[in-house]
């Protein structure tokens, strides 16, 4: 069974998607960019005011080293592929969807619940994935 027999589409979708959304995120000026795109997105849709502090220092570092992160574990990810991968990846995209979940409740933008339900289901897929290949691997 080659690394990609049972799940090259939903793997490669999910280090793509983590690709586009991390990037933005890798430089105080890409952050900046994005964080003002978000705002207008999320006000022209859901008609609100976010609540985000875009020239928090402290927030931008933090913003720039997870984008950074991001990007480094979708390109690792990309250079070899494990099923392994799918559980942690998708073990982290749920528990992203909860902190974007909380974060809402507590005033961030609503967009985020619209993201959160793409990493959702990238992230649900993985696991289901990671779970065909574990049960067949023991079976097999």
């Amino acid at each position: 069974m080659s690394a990609f027999s049972y799940s090259p589409t939903i793997y490669r979708i999910s280090y793509v998607y983590d690709v586009i959304a991390g990037i933005g995120l890798t430089t105080p000026w890409t952050y900046k960019l994005l964080y003002g795109i978000i705002l207008q997105l999320n006000d022209g849709i859901f008609g609100t005011n976010s609540s985000l502090v875009a020239d928090d220092p402290g927030g931008i570092f933090f913003a720039n080293i997870g984008g950074l992160a991001l990007c480094a574990w979708a390109w690792a990810r990309a250079l070899h592929y494990t099923p392994s991968n799918l559980w942690i990846d998708g073990g982290l995209k749920l528990l992203i969807v909860a902190m974007q979940i909380i974060a809402v409740a507590n005033g961030a933008p609503t967009i985020l619940l619209a993201l959160g339900s793409v990493l959702f289901v990238i992230g649900a897929a993985e696991l289901v994935t990671f779970r065909r290949h574990y049960s067949s691997a023991k079976v097999g």
